[in-house]
């Protein structure tokens, strides 16, 4: 598990955005307006991995006297597996049309509020109170913050079922089914950034469906 925050006044030259959080300066002649949470920030993250040989088969605490093809079918068989939690990515509002007439790359437009929305508030058509932020008066800058919003998070299990089929002691069979993202917890992506686009506050896009897979290796 790691706790971390990354602060930055500078995205870096990636070109205009890194992922969905622009790199651009909204005014270049005040720097201190762009402190605010890096585009890499992960402030929680968890990661654990296991093994577990499952105790059947013989000379396991179940079935420890079986042999011939009760222990075939019992024994032998293994379960791994993989954990990930972790927080979102910060997220820059944006905005459309340019209202600082100043030529500005990045330009953000008022916070009104916290934008945050409680987890029952939240879903796909809302992420965020949009309504939190508003077009500032002509020819100034907005006051909104960088990564002042949060992207979604991933919560993603991978688990793998394995078999051992010994033929003799340097020659065995292993079969292996494995499921990325067993749960089919989406992981959604695309939160629309921009005020005065249709998407803003929207999620438009998901990844990471679940993939299955099976193999069969021999080992000699």
């Amino acid at each position: 598990y790691t706790w971390s925050h990354t602060l930055s006044d500078n995205g870096g030259f990636y070109g205009p955005t890194v992922g969905n959080q622009p790199t651009q300066m909204q005014d270049y002649g005040n720097r201190r307006a762009e402190w605010g949470s890096a585009s890499m920030d992960i402030r929680h993250n968890w990661i654990s991995a296991y093994n577990y040989e499952l105790p059947f088969g013989r000379g396991k605490h179940f079935g420890s006297g079986s042999s011939g093809f009760t222990n075939a079918v019992l024994g032998g068989w293994m379960t791994s597996g993989v954990l990930t939690f972790r927080t979102g990515l910060p997220l820059t509002i944006g905005e459309t049309p340019d209202t600082s007439n100043a030529g500005s790359l990045a330009p953000r437009p008022d916070a009104i509020r916290n934008a945050d929305l409680s987890r029952d508030e939240r879903n796909p058509d809302r992420w965020f109170d949009t309504g939190a932020f508003a077009r500032q008066a002509a020819n100034t800058f907005g006051n909104a913050g960088v990564g002042t919003v949060s992207n979604p998070g991933i919560a993603n299990v991978d688990f793998a079922l394995q078999k051992r089929i010994a033929i003799k002691e340097s020659m065995y069979f292993e079969f292996r089914a494995e499921a990325f993202n067993i749960f089919n917890t989406p992981v959604f992506t695309g939160v629309g950034r921009v005020l005065g686009n249709a998407t803003f506050g929207r999620i438009t896009a998901a990844q990471a469906e679940r993939e299955l897979q099976m193999g069969l290796k021999f080992i000699f």
